[in-house]
């Protein structure tokens, strides 16, 4: 037998043979850079390569790692000879009248009703040998809010798009049925229950910090405090259910409000781009904020309608942004808080990530300092939105009609206990 074999040759020898990706993944004798060569020769990603075009492909893709000189043949070096030797008659299918036979494609809509209530883990994708790392790649870019996992409708669909790149079925709705998505498919596990919104599971906080007394009194004598009593009151379910999904204290999920829109007593912040919460469509989008509800069955954001379940979707999305945002500056939101952590998360909210650094650094801001007896803050100056969603200039000022967090986290937990 020559030491070589030809082009011709070996097309000859998988003529009416197939190749199943599956058993050379099984070799060990192979290396990893060639089986994902060989793989790479399934160009309609239907799990074997057979036909003259994908033979072709997978001698040119063996031919890589081959040094006879000549691209008209390779050495029949073990490897080959283990490649060749898995060529194979193909398998007779299942009638196509067998009820258990699989359908050789699946639509867009089945393949949405195949992940409904479930997600898939990205890693997952990644460590499974039977998907392509391209193909894993690519799957990778359906988790647009970047959790780790693809879940939700908008996702799967974007996963669909993503897979059918690779598919050649020529519809945009459906795409084959091969083993490489069937690994994906497998990978789907089912979502758990939501978590409960019972008040009694919210977190309360238990800050260490010393306020002012100064300060403190004359917050009482405040505007906003002098309505505390009666708008916690109204709300309290609100943050109580809002703390007990999200793990944020319900003292800082009322803090936002207060200041953002006076309890949601200022028309053109809840009715605006921002929902009551200061939830500024600058730095917090829509899908972002449908991302978050889902994860709690919550439905569709109704932003901007100041309903009562538009407040309380606002007051999720409102804890999910503040422990994102404090996240970034290396600050974690919980009950235990010291005035460094909530100096610095308290500017992760509205100012941005380096303020909250330099705040969390000093243990003041001028959104929490208790040195100063005049409660309300003394803003620096910046850009606020609209209600029509116009950007506009804040001046620096006084601003009195917002209280500081060191002054306005004591008087809600008086109201919340």
């Amino acid at each position: 037998m020559s030491n070589k074999i030809t082009k011709n040759a070996f097309q000859d020898h998988f003529r009416n043979k197939e190749l199943r990706i599956n058993d050379l993944q099984q070799e060990n004798s192979l290396t990893p850079a060639l089986k994902e060569a060989a793989r790479s020769a399934d160009t309609n990603r239907d799990g074997k390569i057979s036909g003259s075009s994908e033979t072709d492909k997978l001698f040119r893709a063996l031919d890589r790692f081959d040094r006879d000189g000549s691209a008209r043949s390779m050495h029949r070096s073990p490897a080959v000879e283990t490649v060749l030797h898995h060529a194979a008659s193909p398998q007779t299918p299942t009638t196509p009248t067998q009820p258990s036979a699989p359908t050789t494609t699946i639509t867009r809509a089945a393949f949405q009703a195949a992940l409904d209530d479930k997600h898939i883990k990205v890693s997952s994708l990644k460590d499974n040998s039977a998907i392509p790392s391209e193909v894993a790649s690519a799957a990778r870019s359906a988790d647009a809010n970047r959790d780790g996992k693809i879940s939700g409708s908008s996702e799967t669909d974007k996963l669909f798009r993503a897979l059918d790149r690779f598919d050649r079925d020529g519809n945009a709705q459906s795409m084959h049925r091969t083993t490489v998505l069937d690994a994906i498919l497998g990978a789907a596990t089912t979502n758990p229950p939501p978590p409960t919104a019972d008040p009694n599971r919210a977190v309360r906080a238990n800050f260490s910090f010393q306020p002012n007394a100064v300060a403190l009194d004359r917050a009482r004598s405040s505007d906003l405090g002098s309505k505390m009593s009666e708008k916690l009151e109204q709300h309290r379910d609100t943050y109580l259910k809002a703390s007990a999904l999200t793990g944020v204290p319900a003292e800082l999920i009322a803090a936002i409000h207060a200041n953002e829109s006076g309890f949601g007593d200022y028309r053109p912040s809840v009715r605006g781009p921002e929902s009551g919460f200061g939830l500024d469509d600058r730095h917090v989008s829509t899908a972002w904020g449908n991302s978050k509800l889902e994860q709690y069955g919550l439905g569709r954001w109704e932003r901007g309608t100041g309903t009562e379940r538009s407040i309380f979707q606002s007051a999720v999305i409102a804890a999910e942004h503040l422990k994102r945002n404090a996240a970034f500056a290396g600050i974690d939101i919980h009950a235990q808080m010291n005035a460094n952590d909530l100096a610095g998360a308290a500017l992760s909210y509205i100012q941005g990530t380096r303020a909250a650094e330099n705040a969390h650094d000093r243990g003041s801001s001028w959104m929490f300092n208790t040195s100063d007896n005049n409660p309300h803050p003394l803003h620096p100056g910046g850009t606020s939105r609209t209600s029509s969603g116009r950007t506009v200039r804040v001046e620096p000022d006084r601003k009195e009609g917002l209280l500081r967090w060191d002054t306005l986290l004591p008087l809600i937990k008086e109201h919340l206990r």
